[in-house]
């Protein structure tokens, strides 16, 4: 795959095992689209895809583990509480105390902060983290994720979506869905002075609680997050951005394509901007995926593998 020049469009997006990288390559002639767009993806990408499509998640540990208490010769006689003892004395019989008290901390948690609808999660990030800092909501909703897996990029995709940006030093950016504003989060602290991020969400009651957490991390004046679908906002917003510097696509997988097509059309998507799409492999974005390797969109990609950012196998789904 030839390198990326500064000034075309890169694609990038990551996927539930892969970052993909796609470079939207400036022709001479007619447009983007011409015929004469070079090969997007080596001669390997295809089998690799497919190879990667086969191999089994990294999934996220969503287990809180705790050590056993010991006593001490200081505390061999003082009073151990009914956690304490259990413990002890599954270590002394062999039955494994930290699995136990691991367990115990998990119900713990469901018992003092329930999840029954988006805004739960507020009072949980209120509590574990300070107002004007972003860090410690990013962190807080990690944690909330690890009892209650969740649509967010988490931390290992979201650190690879920031070093791209520390890259491109976006001022003019888009993204669509954006859930409880995790990624915008993680995209407004990177901005420069002066930079700007649209947020486009379906769900109004996803949008309340992104607006809430922005808020409170301290970014409303750097974040605007209109309410509707993709298909319907694109032309109002491309209206008011013009050409954006850089788009995270992370909703509806369907969608990715038909938004994409549409994003150039509107010259949202142009010659330097960068396109972040997540989990295009799996749950998998397959004609969007067609669409980039192809070179029916002149585009170059690449694919950096990453975690897959919850376990649909431990889904909680009442407390």
């Amino acid at each position: 795959m030839s390198p990326l020049s500064s000034s075309a469009p890169r694609l990038l997006g990551p996927s539930a095992l892969a970052l993909l990288v796609a470079a939207l390559c400036p022709q001479e002639s007619a447009g983007y689209l011409s015929s004469s767009a070079p090969q997007l993806f080596s001669s390997s990408a295809p089998q690799m895809l497919s190879s990667a499509a086969r191999q089994p998640l990294r999934s996220s540990v969503l287990t809180l583990s705790s050590a056993a208490p010991q006593p001490s010769s200081s505390s061999a006689h003082q009073p151990f509480s009914r956690r304490t003892a259990l413990a002890f004395t599954l270590v002394t019989a062999g039955f494994g105390a930290k699995e136990v008290l691991a367990e115990e901390a998990k119900e713990d948690f469901y018992t003092k902060w329930p999840f029954e609808k988006p805004s739960d999660v507020l009072p949980f990030v209120f509590a574990n983290a300070r107002k004007g800092h972003p860090e410690e909501i990013l962190s807080a909703l990690d944690e909330f994720g690890k009892y209650y897996p969740n649509y967010r990029l988490g931390s290992e995709k979201g650190d690879i979506l920031e070093s791209k940006l520390k890259e491109i030093n976006p001022k003019n950016c888009l993204e669509i869905g954006t859930f409880w504003g995790y990624s915008a989060i993680r995209t407004a602290r990177n901005l420069p002075e002066g930079g700007k991020l649209t947020c486009i969400e379906y769900n109004g009651n996803h949008a309340n609680v992104a607006r809430q957490l922005i808020s409170y991390a301290g970014f409303s004046d750097k974040v605007e997050l209109v309410l509707g679908k993709s298909s319907y906002m694109l032309p109002k917003v491309a209206k008011k951005i013009g050409q954006a510097d850089y788009v995270l696509m992370d909703h509806i997988k369907p969608l990715y394509l038909p938004d994409l097509q549409l994003m150039e059309k509107l010259g949202v998507v142009g010659e330097g901007t960068v396109v972040i799409a997540d989990n295009v492999v799996y749950p998998g974005a397959p004609d969007f995926l067609d669409y980039v390797e192809t070179g029916k969109g002149s585009y170059q990609t690449e694919l950096i593998e990453a975690d897959f950012e919850y376990n649909l196998d431990s889904v909680r789904l009442t407390p």
